[in-house]
């Protein structure tokens, strides 16, 4: 637990710089594929860090994984740098931050009837995330779709897509 709390603080900074009067906050569903973990529904929250760059915003979002065997969930806080081009309602960016991840099962199938293993284990681990993607302007609905990479435990590679409503500001 003393490893895992300089972490949630450091994933917890962002929402510090967030002007509550002017934030534009957007949240809505998302869905992604990742590597070794396959599937995953979950949800997204984004909001602006104008007080430290224009460009810049943060994301947090939980994922609810169906792996072939256990459970997996997955908690990520990153900063995204929105790159300036012509096109505003098209908007790439790069992103960075941290994520962590929770990986459970209590039975192994081995699919012979009456020989599955029982067994009772967890893992919880913390890795960096790099990545980047589009977000779609829209009036009041922002699809995106972006691509991550984790480094360290978490799972090496995924693809999101969801979209986002506004919600303030």
């Amino acid at each position: 637990m003393r490893k895992l709390l300089p972490f949630l603080m450091l994933l917890a900074l962002p929402f510090a710089f967030v002007q509550k009067a002017e934030a534009q906050v957007e949240i809505g569903p998302r869905v992604i594929l990742a590597e070794d973990v396959d599937f995953g529904v979950g949800g997204i929250v984004v909001f602006s860090l104008e007080s430290i760059h224009e460009a810049l915003e943060g994301a947090a979002s939980f994922d609810f994984y169906f792996p072939d065997f256990g459970s997996y969930f997955q908690i990520e806080g990153v900063v995204r740098y929105l790159i300036p081009i012509e096109n505003q309602s098209i908007m790439p960016f790069v992103a960075g931050g941290i994520g962590i991840g929770r990986f459970s099962f209590d039975e192994i199938d081995t699919g012979i009837p009456g020989f599955d293993i029982d067994i009772d284990t967890s893992s919880t681990e913390v890795g960096l995330l790099l990545g980047g993607g589009l977000k779609f302007e829209a009036e009041s609905v922002n699809p995106f779709v972006q691509v991550l990479l984790g480094i360290g435990d978490l799972p090496s590679f995924g693809l999101a897509g969801g979209v986002t409503f506004s919600v303030g500001g």
